[in-house]
């Protein structure tokens, strides 16, 4: 907002507009006359009789006055504004952006020996440094007074478990010997167990609270879990392993239908065949077969055989592949932009619908032949009392079923709207493979060679990569 001030002269009027904040000043020299007696100085005295003291610009004053550059407004005037100080920041002393993916090699291959997956910290080690905020320059305003500059924000750690500050607050340090994690920009070091051997009769099942590390294979039967990281140097066979953080396994999986592979990081392995494997980052193997996947990052397939055949694959992001299915019409289906908790949530929630339509029905008979005794005055006390609990159960029911289908038709709108998704096959993609993203489905009736897959215009299109 604009306050005028004015002041005549002998050809005509200066007017003065100043902003609210005294921050900026606007001069307009009015008249009629071609040729005016005013000079640069007299504009000056005016500017400083008005409190204007500060950033006045002689320049343009005596080029307005120059140029005769009349009846407009021009700015005469400016404060220097405050400037807030840099923001503090956390200065990491190892990779954050890590992801625990393997290194490609000159061919543009997986290098499974070289697979950069943990960094071990010893105890002490500082992990991080907090950088304080920063002053902010102060400003002055057209009166010459000083307008007091806000100081930068200041951050904090985010420590997890066996990570401690430092007393001046600045350093982050471990407390431990292990594996740094850093997930959600919070830090922790998980104590790592060592299994010098395999996992079977001999050390039962494992359950520990940081990373672990087998240095043989996980034998059929037995269960890994870990609240960190888990490497297996050999061969997970059938059995259940969960990894609140990685999993990491130098051979592959080899699973069967009762066992399940879950992990809340990255999954990096050689092979997984036969498995079923829950994973919420991405996976990273040389070839996948007959197993079902579901993933919440992207599925990489990207080693010396770059092959998927058989089985279901669920990517909420992307898949790739050198190549898809078989010359034999290996029945492979493939989904990409969809997350697989909505595809738990729709399966868990038709399964629920279905028993609940079946119950209604036995209700509906039940309900409907006490009432027919009813109407006749054949109805005992005892069945009274069955026919109101059956009705109150076929309206608990009921309400059940009416959440049930909001949430399929919720959750199915959702489907019908992840269509970001890309599958990428850069060799050759056989018959028999069924491509889905979000809703659409393409089948494969013929062999086509390096292409992508993605959706355009709502239907599913194919690009040549080759």
């Amino acid at each position: 907002m604009l306050k005028d001030i004015y002041k005549k002269f002998e050809e005509g009027e200066l007017i003065l507009s100043v902003t609210s904040d005294f921050m900026k000043a606007y001069l307009k020299i009015k008249t009629s006359k071609e040729n005016i007696n005013l000079d640069t100085q007299y504009i000056i005295d005016f500017l400083k009789e008005n409190n204007i003291v500060y950033g006045i610009d002689e320049k343009v004053i005596n080029d307005t006055i120059q140029r005769k550059d009349f009846n407009k407004l021009i700015e005469v005037a400016n404060g220097l504004k405050p400037v807030t100080g840099e923001n503090g920041f956390i200065k990491y002393y190892f990779d954050i952006n890590r992801e625990r993916k393997a290194k490609i090699d000159e061919n543009g291959r997986i290098d499974f020996k070289e697979l950069n997956f943990v960094e071990n910290v010893k105890k002490g080690q500082i992990l991080a440094e907090k950088i304080p905020p920063k002053e902010g320059l102060d400003g002055i305003n057209l009166k010459g007074e000083k307008i007091k500059a806000n100081k930068g924000k200041d951050v904090n750690f985010k420590l997890g478990k066996n990570v401690k500050i430092s007393k001046d607050g600045l350093k982050a340090i471990s407390t431990t010997e292990g594996r740094i994690e850093f997930r959600d920009g919070k830090i922790s070091v998980n104590t790592v167990l060592d299994i010098k051997g395999n996992v079977d009769s001999l050390t039962g099942n494992i359950r520990f609270n940081g990373s672990i590390l087998v240095y043989g294979d996980i034998k059929a039967g037995f269960c890994v879990e870990s609240d960190g990281d888990i490497e297996v140097n050999g061969v997970i066979e059938s059995a259940t392993v969960k990894a609140n953080g990685s999993l990491f396994v130098k051979s592959g999986i080899q699973g069967s239908d009762k066992n399940v592979i879950f992990c809340s990081g990255n999954l990096i392995c050689k092979y997984i065949e036969n498995a079923k494997v829950i994973c919420e980052g991405d996976i990273i193997t040389d070839f996948i077969v007959h197993s079902k996947i579901m993933c919440g990052g992207s599925i990489i397939v990207n080693g010396k055989k770059g092959l998927i055949a058989g089985g279901e694959l669920n990517a909420r992001q992307n898949i790739e592949a050198d190549i898809i299915g078989s010359p034999m019409g290996t029945k492979t289906y493939l989904e990409a932009g969809v997350d697989p908790k909505l595809k738990i949530k729709m399966k868990y929630s038709l399964d629920e619908k279905e028993d609940i339509e079946k119950k209604l029905k036995i209700l509906s008979i039940a309900i409907n032949s006490y009432k027919s005794l009813l109407k006749k005055g054949t109805l005992d006390r005892k069945e009274k009392n069955l026919l109101l609990e059956k009705l109150q159960l076929c309206d608990k029911l009921s309400k059940r079923l009416k959440i049930l289908n909001d949430t399929i038709q919720r959750v199915n709108c959702e489907i019908k709207n992840s269509e970001k998704g890309v599958i990428v096959v850069n060799k050759k993609i056989y018959p028999g493979v069924e491509i889905n993203i979000g809703s659409l489905t393409k089948h494969i009736r013929e062999e086509i060679r390096g292409s992508k897959f993605y959706v355009e215009n709502k239907d599913i299109v194919v690009k040549s990569v080759v």
